[in-house]
């Protein structure tokens, strides 16, 4: 009876011994770092690196296909898990060779290369996340198991894993040559924190096939490497949750940000569109956002508009918002027939107007609206207009229900058999001159003239810069029941509101003793001035205009 042989305490993919031995030997013995190895790492970061200059992701798949980087890193692994440091060294030895290399050239690609241009496909291997970390674990995985079955093809496991390395050092290289170093930083971490969890599947995988140090000692120097890779990953994990924190907030406030704007132009300008939108930085108090809007040749938007526009957007993101607005007229493709053909409100405009002009030549129109209501009439055979005129007459003319009938009739006459007319009138009523003019006490007249007197002196006298608001002249009269009468005023009070800057305080004094000899010229008496300062410092203000 054939013995079955022994397997390990957590060996769980439980392999026989000739088969643990059959895997040893491809890791360790049938492993050579020979010429073939290096030419495939050169090659294969060479089409790596200008794939990610092309944007093709295509060509990059292309070379992870001939990318060898997988074998020393399986040979690391499996050196930890056994306790052969001969093993260890020679792996690592390898790997820093090898990323040596793809950044090296990396570099070398894109310096001579003339397309100077991060790439999206670069740009995305240069800010890892939680997510990253993931897709190396389930690649070593996959990996992994392709040593013991023949279910999965170890070549295109090798592409998994791949994936994960060889793009992120040929970046590396990359941004070195565009003197991008927080980029090229970045894209080295997402190699590292690749290798750490695809080092650490693979010694978990090579317990689970049943490898394990022969002796004590190295039992516990295993254990003390599982330990730091744990460690590695603990602390590699922080930063890719805040960055994928931070994926998370940008998405967001894109989303929002798109979908508000849309909302807006529909209902303030019809027919534009956003056709882009970028988030260009993000804090927990501000965002900064630069977008494209396409408008129709001939709409206009106010800087006020924008402005507005991202006050409000800022309340909806709880951050203040600096928002770039790009504007592209857009002008509408029509042939020569749309050209020469008008429009049907204009045509029906320029006939009540000229309607109007020959029945009622004593009208003016002052506003004119026309609208299509087809879609509302009861009866939708016929095209439907509604008309609103605003209209103003003669002094002293009207115009009569019945009279307002018979224009709508007479109007409706000139129309085409399949239109029909609404016409809604407004008139303005106008009066002569003399109705107008209201007629004012002499009192009133008099305050009128001290109004205009004191506000001519304040022209001529006023205090470079200053600002005077609020006038009031006021007086007291000897008997309040008698008519007016100057000579029963006792006293005069002027008061008023004086803006003035703060360096010009000291001339203050002399303009109040000016006003006082003016007034007591005015009044043949004494007058009260009750005068209200309020400095302020001198400051150059940029205002918007609007046309």
């Amino acid at each position: 009876m054939e013995e079955i042989p022994k397997k390990q305490k957590f060996a769980l993919l439980g392999l026989s011994d000739g088969q643990k031995s059959a895997m040893s030997t491809k890791l360790i013995e049938e492993f050579r770092a020979d010429t073939a190895y290096w030419i495939e790492i050169i090659l294969s970061s060479i089409i790596a690196s200008l794939g990610l200059l092309q944007n093709s992701i295509a060509i990059v798949i292309g070379a992870m296909l001939i990318a060898p980087l997988f074998r020393p890193i399986e040979l690391l692994a499996f050196g930890i898990t056994t306790g052969q440091s001969s093993n260890i060294t020679r792996g690592l030895r390898i790997i820093l060779i090898s990323v040596m290399l793809a950044v090296g050239i990396g570099f070398l690609t894109a310096s001579l290369v003339p397309l100077q241009i991060e790439t999206v496909e670069i740009l995305a291997r240069t800010t890892p996340n939680l997510l990253d970390l993931f897709i190396a674990l389930a690649s070593a995985i996959v990996v992994f198991l392709s040593l013991s079955s023949t279910r999965y093809s170890e070549s295109v496991a090798g592409v998994a894993m791949s994936a994960a390395l060889l793009p992120p050092l040929a970046v590396a290289g990359i941004e070195l040559a565009f003197h991008n170093y927080a980029q090229f930083s970045g894209s080295l971490f997402l190699f590292f924190t690749n290798l750490v969890a695809i080092v650490f599947v693979g010694i978990i995988m090579f317990f689970l096939y049943g490898f394990a140090p022969n002796q004590r000692f190295k039992q516990i120097n295993a254990f003390k490497d599982i330990t730091i890779l744990l460690l590695l990953i603990g602390l590699i994990s922080i930063p890719l949750v805040s960055s994928l924190q931070k994926i998370s907030t940008r998405i967001s406030i894109e989303l929002k940000a798109k979908n508000y704007l849309e909302n807006v132009l529909s209902e303030k300008i019809p027919n534009a569109k956003l056709s882009e939108l970028k988030l260009l930085n993000v804090t927990n108090d501000s965002a900064q956002i630069s977008g494209t809007i396409r408008i129709p040749q001939g709409s206009e938007f106010y800087l006020e508009t924008k402005n507005a526009i991202a006050d409000e957007l800022g309340q909806s993101l709880s951050r203040k918002v600096d928002l770039k607005i790009d504007i592209i007229p857009v002008a509408s493709i029509i042939s020569e027939t749309q050209k020469s053909k008008p429009d049907p409100v204009d045509v029906i405009s320029t006939q009540f107007r000229d309607f109007l002009k020959e029945k009622l030549p004593t009208a003016t129109i002052v506003k004119l609206e026309v609208a299509d209501v087809t879609k509302e009439a009861a009866d939708t055979s016929k095209m439907a207009w509604a008309i609103k005129p605003i209209i103003t007459l003669t002094p002293g003319e009207s115009l009569t229900k019945d009279e307002q009938q018979q224009l709508i009739a007479g109007f409706q006459a000139k129309l085409q058999v399949r239109e029909t007319a609404n016409i809604i009138w407004t008139i303005i009523p106008q009066y002569s001159e003399t109705d107008i003019i209201p007629k004012l006490t002499p009192a009133e007249i008099y305050h009128q003239d001290l109004i205009l007197r004191f506000h001519n002196f304040f022209d001529q006298n006023i205090v470079t810069n200053a600002d005077i608001t609020n006038l009031t002249i006021k007086w007291q009269n000897i008997d309040t029941n008698s008519e007016f009468e100057l000579s029963n005023i006792t006293k005069y009070t002027i008061g008023f509101d004086i803006k003035i800057p703060a360096t010009q305080q000291d001339q203050l004094d002399a303009f109040q003793a000016d006003l006082e000899n003016f007034a007591k010229q005015i009044f043949n008496q004494e007058a009260t001035i009750n005068m209200r300062v309020f400095p302020y410092n001198s400051r150059s203000l940029t205002l918007p205009q609007q046309p």
